[in-house]
């Protein structure tokens, strides 16, 4: 009698090319069935498989994910789990290239198996079952050297046993490791997976400065990784770090500045070198961080290879005087991006582009996030700074008024006045997308849309009346519009027979 089970042998062998181009298809969790159809197969998809190791995704959240406690305390890895981390990356882990981690314990397995052929390193933020636990693998012990000092961070010498100062070291020791990595990035605001961040000090009045010590640890170790290319460090290091750029780290072509300390302009060179390398420059969210037009015009003339920036929307007013300044042209950024804080009632004001007295020619996206109110007559008068711009973009979550409008919106009648900034201004973008609660009148929306000739699609989160009118009267050659089905019309009571 035949057998319908099926046999899985060695005589599945299939050309190296066709396994391939199977290969170029396929996503980790294929690729970890692939590698138990036979030992030919184990042997072409285990480095296809182990390229990437991203806690995040499957089937590595699913491998290093620890069983829910029922205690109240946090389960910590079974010491099968460890063992068994440590076997595949013992293993394996010759062939990660790409690593992304949020565990302690998958820190300290990837330390022991010496992994040090890494292109990418991210530290991301901890899950919090495992953010303090005190694991420590047979073998694995993280001491001070003269690469990693004790004494340059911010800790007191009875706290370095710490479990939060053993992985910050092995954080800083992974990357030591590693001398082939391009992109390293800690993912946290203030730390990677430890609490502990380079020590600063203070320098003249309320300006804090990371320490000698820490200036040259950093020089140091990063200038032994000749094909860095992206950092995203923290650790009080951001504001140091972007000023070296041009001096020490010439190759880097992207940037992230997490916002630690206050972006200060007293620590930026009056004059900074030209960094021409540099092509993509993010500045995320913190308590800390504003930019101010010296800083604004700082960046410009700094990288003048840009091409990405992002800032945040709070602008500091304290140097946002008569300068004197000359007109800087920049043709480099293509897109641009001003975010916002979305807890916060500082006022995010836009008038710093006018300011700093910039001109984005290359800038084909500006986008606008945050929930920040906004006078839309001062957003659309900085459009002068930007003769190109071919998509304007205001998230879903942005907020405008128009203080010029005499009554409310949602009355259609009487609303003379209301009218954007820059009157004599034609507008190139194609693509306007307004958020929540555009409070517009409606002879604004219809000088912005008839010097907007080029305009063919329009998104709307905010289904209001006036708006939708306004766009049927004055956007004739609109293709494209987008409505928020899930948003209920505004002001139902006036109805859109009052319109």
């Amino acid at each position: 009698m035949c057998s319908t089970t099926p046999v899985i042998t060695d005589t599945m062998y299939l050309p190296p090319e066709l396994l391939a181009h199977i290969a170029s298809f396929l996503d980790a969790e294929s690729c970890l069935a692939c590698v138990s159809v036979c030992r030919q197969w184990n042997q072409f998809f285990a480095p296809y498989l182990w390229h990437t190791v991203k806690v995040s995704e499957q089937p590595w959240s699913r491998l290093f994910s620890v069983h829910p406690s029922s205690s109240s305390h946090p389960s910590l890895p079974s010491q099968q789990q460890q063992q068994l981390l440590s076997c595949l990356i013992k293993k394996y882990g010759r062939y990660i290239r790409v690593l992304e981690m949020d565990t302690a314990w998958l820190l300290w397995g990837a330390m022991i198996g010496r992994v040090n052929g890494l292109l990418s390193l991210t530290f991301s933020r901890p899950s919090p079952s495992l953010a303090r636990s005190d694991l420590v693998f047979e073998g694995c012990q993280i001491e001070s050297s003269e690469m990693v000092p004790y004494w340059i961070f911010d800790i007191q010498p009875k706290d370095y046993s710490s479990p939060d100062f053993k992985m910050t070291l092995a954080c800083w020791h992974m990357i030591l490791y590693n001398r082939d990595l391009q992109h390293i990035a800690f993912q946290q605001q203030h730390q990677g997976l430890g609490d502990v961040p380079l020590k600063v000090q203070e320098d003249g009045d309320h300006v804090y400065q990371l320490t000698p010590a820490g200036k040259s640890f950093l020089i140091n170790l990063l200038s032994r990784l000749p094909d860095l290319q992206h950092i995203e460090i923290g650790q009080n290091a951001d504001d140091f770090l972007l000023a070296s750029l041009a001096e020490h780290f010439p190759r880097v072509t992207s940037f992230v500045h997490l916002g630690t300390m206050a972006f200060d302009p007293s620590v930026l060179p009056r004059f900074p070198g030209r960094h021409s390398s540099l092509q993509s420059l993010s500045f995320k969210m913190s308590d800390f961080l504003s930019i101010e037009a010296e800083q604004l015009r700082w960046i410009i003339t700094a990288f003048p290879g840009l091409q990405h920036l992002s800032v945040p929307g709070y602008f500091s007013g304290a140097l946002l005087g008569s300068l004197g300044w000359d007109d800087v042209d920049n043709g480099s950024i293509m897109t641009l991006s001003v975010s916002d804080f979305a807890y916060t009632t500082m006022e995010a004001d836009l008038s710093v582009f006018e300011k700093a007295r910039i001109t984005f020619r290359g800038v084909k996206e500006l986008k606008r996030t945050g929930e920040e109110y906004e006078m839309f007559g001062d957003l659309f008068r900085i459009l002068r700074f930007f003769p190109c711009l071919e998509q304007f973009e205001f998230a879903r979550d942005a907020v405008f008024s128009d203080p010029l409008v005499g009554g409310s919106i949602g009355g259609c009648g009487g609303m003379g006045g209301g009218f954007v900034d820059g009157r004599d201004s034609v507008y190139r973008f194609e693509t306007l997308a307004l958020g929540y609660e555009a409070r517009l009148s409606l002879d604004a929306i219809e000088q912005l849309t008839s010097q907007s000739p080029f305009l063919r699609r329009v998104t709307l989160q905010d289904i209001h009346p006036a708006v939708v009118r306004a766009l049927a009267y004055s956007c004739q050659a609109l293709e494209f519009v987008h409505f928020n089905t899930d948003e209920p019309c505004s002001s139902p009571e006036a109805g859109y027979h009052d319109c």
